[in-house]
């Protein structure tokens, strides 16, 4: 089910804020010659409207009684050209606010996946997956409507009331008091549904969200489900979510339909005044037929804006909402960044050192953090193998990923040819390392383009010859399309030894200085981990490498093997010397062979 704390993020809504315009503002900014375009636009289109409520008035007032039908012929034509304005205005604004949106939208998402993709390990341990790609996508999407078309929602009904208030003002004072009586109740009557409105759309949006969750759920444990036979029963409780979610929505729609026929009413209601009470203005020669038809025509623009207004307000405390947690994700800093004068890392021997480095992971609300590792220093040679063994969470593969640098130590230095890796560029690092990793990823796309994925440089020909080399191009010919063959969303479509494979070939195209295998061969048959090992040989030649493993014998014939017990380094040696030794690597062999 949905977390409390994802719930409440759902269901947010925030109040616009001076600090979070400024930051909205940095990206409306490239685009604000566009925007002061549609300024112009939106007063010309509003002019425009305006100008048709006084064009009847000079229609009814002077056309019709006078026969003047050059007049009326001159007067209906300028209607028809208002209105062509009208549309033409409209329909020029619409498509470079749509741009202009867009643009600004895409600029958002840009910014968010581009600094997703530098912020460091520790970010993705305390934050899940689903939660970064909503700010991704259901946070930018809420923002679409009142970035899009709030502001000139807003702006449009601003012209409307100043305009339309203006011209009712101009011809009748006494009948304008009578539309100011309406504002108060129509003010009142817009706040009490507005609270209601947001309390029954948040109801409503809850229990969406419970439904999504139950479905997602359902679906992700589906073997379970079939397995225990909890077909019906997970209906039954599904249909009652459902029917929970119905009932909520009809309540949003009756609170909001109240709303909409109130203000109808209201409008109407002010009309008829303004009609029997513009009458007797008529009827003793205080105002004209003509003044009063122009009255009613300018309330109608009058009320129109405010009904928007009103809808638009909900959308804007979901889009700020939504801004915010977008902010607070690009407020987050990478804890593992380059230095202001970083340099880039030379063509690397290979050669890594620990210096009595010693980690522990941060954890959020907590100070008292246990040491992963304990003043671990060990020297690897260039081209050297070594293997790191020892009980899950001993720290093996923390050892990696400080290697990795995608963590920096919190005591003692990481050293790569004699240089401190946390004084030079990480790109530069990364550009001279390849990884293999227990989870085989591999991303949408053809087998060539994921071969090539750490060197897009590389050629057709470079690919096909290094995967012979490591002996997968037969498997890869298999395929349906060969190198051409579809992998699906994260290789789905592939075997786990055929992913694996491949995993090997793109690290060996990246052609990189440093290779590290963490667990790279425990998740296959002992057929397939044959084949993954022979090309493990072939890619670690002349390449300084580091091993992770829980099957010895993927790490018998690594130069040394590093036993990891509690956070340090107890043993150290050839797999013969090791065995000899007696100690705590004799009895991870013995159960292994016994295994």
């Amino acid at each position: 089910m949905i977390s409390t704390v994802d719930l409440a993020e759902e269901l947010a809504m925030a109040p616009p804020s001076r600090k979070l315009v400024r930051k909205l503002l940095v990206f409306v900014r490239p685009y604000r010659r566009l925007f002061a375009q549609l300024l112009l636009l939106e007063l010309l289109f509003v002019l425009a409207r305006v100008a048709g409520p006084h064009i009847v008035k000079r229609l009814i007032d002077h056309g019709i009684p006078a026969r003047a039908y050059r007049e009326l012929l001159m007067l209906s034509g300028l209607l028809i050209l208002s209105y062509m304005l009208c549309w033409l205005f409209d329909f020029i604004q619409f498509r470079m606010n749509m741009i202009a949106g867009q643009h600004i939208l895409n600029d958002l998402r840009r910014a968010v996946f581009h600094h997703v993709q530098f912020l460091s390990m520790s970010y993705f341990d305390k934050t899940k997956a689903g939660k970064i790609i909503s700010r991704v996508d259901r946070d930018v999407a809420a923002m679409e409507h009142p970035m899009v078309w709030g502001p000139l929602t807003v702006i449009n009904g601003a012209f409307y009331l100043i305009f339309s208030g203006a011209s009712m003002a101009f011809y009748s004072w006494k009948l304008c008091l009578v539309i100011l009586a309406l504002v108060p109740p129509l003010l009142l009557a817009s706040e009490i549904f507005r609270r209601r409105g947001i309390v029954a759309y948040r109801r409503c949006r809850e229990s969406l969200a419970v439904l999504t969750a139950n479905v997602a759920e359902s679906i992700s444990g589906i073997k379970v489900t079939q397995a225990f036979a909890r077909e019906t029963q997970n209906l039954s409780f599904y249909s009652t979510l459902a029917q929970r979610h119905a009932a909520r929505v009809c309540e949003a729609a009756i609170v909001w339909n109240l709303y909409s026929p109130f203000v109808r009413t209201l409008y109407i209601v002010g009309t008829s005044i303004i009609i029997f009470y513009g009458g007797h203005l008529v009827s003793i020669g205080e105002i004209e037929v003509g003044v009063l038809a122009a009255f009613v025509l300018y309330l109608g623009m009058f009320f129109g804006p405010i009904f928007e207004l009103s809808a638009l307000f909900n959308e804007i405390l979901h889009g700020c909402s939504a801004a915010e947690r977008i902010f607070q994700l690009l407020d987050t800093q990478p804890q593992v960044k380059d230095l202001p004068q970083a340099q880039p890392l030379p063509r690397l021997e290979g050669r890594v050192q620990f210096e009595d480095v010693s980690f522990r992971y941060q954890k959020e609300g907590s100070q008292d953090r246990p040491w992963i590792l304990r003043n671990v220093s060990f020297t690897v040679e260039p081209g050297e193998m070594v293997a790191f063994v020892g009980q899950t969470g001993s720290g093996k593969s923390t050892i990696i990923n400080l290697i990795s640098r995608f963590y920096e130590p919190d005591q003692g230095r990481v050293l790569v040819d004699g240089l401190d890796l946390a004084r030079h560029s990480l790109a530069s690092l990364h550009e001279q390392m390849g990884i293999v990793l227990q989870e085989n990823f591999l991303f949408s796309g053809t087998i060539f383009e994921n071969l090539r994925y750490a060197r897009p440089a590389a050629t057709r020909q470079e690919v096909e010859s290094l995967a012979r080399l490591l002996r997968a191009d037969d498997v890869i010919a298999r395929l349906p399309r060969g190198y051409d063959t579809l992998v699906g969303e994260r290789g789905t479509s592939l075997s786990q030894g055929e992913r694996q494979l491949i995993c090997f070939v793109r690290a060996l195209v990246a052609n990189p200085r440093l290779l590290i295998f963490d667990e790279a061969t425990s998740s296959v048959d002992t057929v397939t981990e044959d084949r993954l090992q022979r090309a493990l040989w072939k890619l670690v030649e002349g390449r300084t490498s580091f091993v992770v493993a829980h099957r010895l014998s993927t790490v018998r014939r690594a130069d040394r093997i590093f036993v990891v017990d509690g956070g340090e380094i107890i043993e150290s040696g050839s797999h013969a010397e090791l065995v000899r030794a007696g100690g705590r690597y004799t009895q991870l062999h013995r159960e292994y062979v016994r295994v």
